[in-house]
């Protein structure tokens, strides 16, 4: 079979010009984003950044559909060492019809603006979501985060759970390791 070369010069600019589309793992069983309000521990996190952050505790509040979500913490060390931080970022569902996908559409930093949030993983206290951030060709920057309520516990169950649900989905496809947002006792306040 023949083709033009205008046809094949049309199939070919279309590919390179086809916008990069993040990953949209199903919601979880039975999301329903009021039962994500809370306060959380930010825990676990593949985030390098986060590995030098200590009492990270982010508020999660539903307004209008949006869910806000304001989060404050300490880098280089505790409370008394480290330097007091906050962020807030508003996130709005994409759209989709995926109620667990949202996309960050105001931020206090800026650069998080348009980037793609997915709630994949939730249990009654502990929540865990990953980002994506199209680089402008066919690969993406992410974090994942895992956070548990204040006044629970987060249990190596937990953490199986959430990773055999990233790895089925592929969204830590370069196997970024976990880092630990430590919450050392009597210093997280």
């Amino acid at each position: 079979m023949m083709y033009s070369a205008t046809a094949l010069l049309v199939l070919a600019l279309s590919v390179t010009q086809a916008a990069f589309v993040c990953p949209n793992p199903p919601a979880p069983a039975n999301f329903d984003l009021k039962s994500i309000e809370g306060v959380y521990y930010d825990y676990l996190s593949t985030a390098e950044y986060d590995a030098q952050t200590y009492c990270v505790k982010a508020t999660y509040a539903v307004a209008d559909g949006a869910l806000n979500i304001t989060v404050d913490g300490f880098h280089g060390g505790p409370r008394g060492v480290g330097k007091e931080q906050s962020w807030s970022l508003l996130l709005t569902n994409s759209g989709n019809g995926n109620p667990s996908q949202f996309t960050v559409s105001a931020a206090s930093m800026p650069v998080f603006v348009g980037t793609t949030i997915n709630f994949y993983w939730a249990n009654d206290n502990a929540v865990s979501w990953s980002s994506c951030y199209p680089t402008g060709d066919a690969t993406y920057e992410y974090e994942i985060h895992a956070l548990y309520k204040v006044g629970t516990t987060f249990t190596g169950d937990m953490i199986d759970s959430l990773q055999s649900t990233y790895m089925k989905e592929n969204l830590n496809p370069d196997n970024t390791s976990w880092k630990i947002s430590p919450h050392p006792t009597g210093l997280c306040h």
